[in-house]
């Protein structure tokens, strides 16, 4: 009897932990972004499907390529007609054999910054110079997207509230938009998505507005929406303002919005590092607050547990949350943590400059 008990109490204690924990579950992330580079071009098939199956216990079911072409740099097309696999080619066959899906991203442009900067004329002839590329670009990915993995489409250009206060700048940038809908959907009715951030220097409600004329005036259907805390441009309070305002205009409009939520933080003058799992989770509390869609970024390399100490420490404590907030806990094959090696790697900021590659040219 006794024996019993012991074991009645034990069952009890861990069923009340159980429940204290699940109370306080965040939304798990089924999504992250990914930044193709130079250097994942070399890894081989092996490589990105243990990574996708990696993802896939963790929960994740759809990843969004950032970009396609990054510049001058090619990531979906091989440098002869019958040369070897391409990256995104390796990305498309890893979500196939891992259910997983993939949101393709068009061109982003690291100039893109500089040459918004200019005056009404200068952004005519730029934005004129990326309809014809992205024109050329969708030509070449056309065969890509019709892979059973492929679930829309992701323009790369990120969207900010420093560079378009004004009207006509406003309207410029919508035209623009508005033509690059058009060119993907001669190729596809797939969804398509963009991302914005904001420096703060638009008030939340004066923001919903824009960017509900936007997606009504161009069509696209979805807007991923940066919180902003791991490069500190906006605190809590804002975020949650910002949230508030762009979900009341654009359910109006029966529009999609998800947050990405950013998974490092600044760290002195050397950079960026994975966060803890504690802010995270807060974080993400503003999230479930507003019924909103979470997207993490991003799992490589800040939830990578090769990407050393801090990202293994994150990747541990995700592990144990996921376990005490559902029925199976998540596995991964020890060997596979083994398998390759840490890739020397410097993170930045930011959606279009998180990889050491890749140069940062958002403005602050």
């Amino acid at each position: 009897m006794k024996g019993i008990s012991s074991f009645l109490l034990l069952c009890i204690v861990g069923f009340n932990a159980c429940m204290a924990h699940a109370h306080d579950c965040p939304p798990f992330f089924r999504e992250t972004f990914l930044q193709p580079t130079t250097s994942q071009s070399e890894w081989d098939e092996t490589r990105w499907n243990k990574l996708f199956h990696d993802w896939r216990r963790l929960g994740i079911e759809r990843i969004v390529l950032q970009w396609s072409r990054y510049g001058d740099i090619s990531f979906h097309a091989a440098p002869v007609p019958k040369g070897p696999e391409t990256l995104v080619g390796r990305l498309f066959k890893a979500a196939e054999n891992n259910d997983i899906k993939l949101v393709l991203g068009l061109k982003y442009d690291p100039n893109f910054w500089e040459r918004i900067s200019g005056g009404p004329h200068h952004r005519s002839v730029y934005f004129e110079q990326r309809n014809v590329e992205r024109r050329l670009l969708l030509d070449e990915l056309s065969e890509l997207s019709k892979q059973d993995s492929f679930e829309g489409w992701y323009i790369a250009d990120e969207i900010d509230d420093l560079n378009w206060r004004g009207e006509a700048r406003q309207e410029q940038l919508i035209a623009y938009l508005s033509r690059a809908y058009r060119q993907i959907r001669q190729h596809s009715d797939a969804p398509i998505s963009i991302s914005a951030f904001s420096n703060g220097k638009m008030p939340s409600g004066q923001w919903g507005h824009f960017w509900k004329k936007v997606l009504d005036t161009s069509g696209i259907e979805k807007l991923y929406f940066q919180d902003g805390l791991g490069v500190e441009k906006l605190n809590r309070e804002e975020l949650t303002l910002y949230l508030e305002a762009l979900k009341s205009t654009l359910s109006a409009s029966q529009k999609k919005l998800a947050v990405i939520s950013e998974l490092f933080r600044t760290k002195g003058d050397s950079g960026f590092q994975s966060a803890e799992w504690g802010w995270i989770k807060d974080n993400l509390s503003l999230v479930r607050e507003n019924d909103l869609e979470a997207s993490a970024f991003a799992f490589h390399p800040y939830l990578d547990p090769k990407e050393g100490d801090a990202a293994k420490q994150l990747y541990e404590q995700y592990r144990k949350a996921q376990w005490l907030c559902t029925d199976a806990r998540p596995q991964l094959d020890s060997a596979d943590l083994r398998e390759s090696p840490r890739e020397v790697r410097q993170p930045g900021a930011d959606l279009s400059g998180a990889d050491p590659e890749l140069k940062n040219q958002n403005p602050e």
